[in-house]
């Protein structure tokens, strides 16, 4: 994990971005959605 930020606002973005990805993964792997 980088703890080095360039600024405060761009940790808290990137925290964001990276926990809606995990939260997707793990959305997508709890509940499949078929594609029809």
């Amino acid at each position: 994990m980088l703890n080095v930020c360039v600024s405060t606002i761009q940790c808290v973005f990137y925290k964001v971005f990276l926990a809606r990805l995990q939260l997707k993964r793990i959305m997508l792997y709890t509940f499949p959605i078929p594609k029809n």
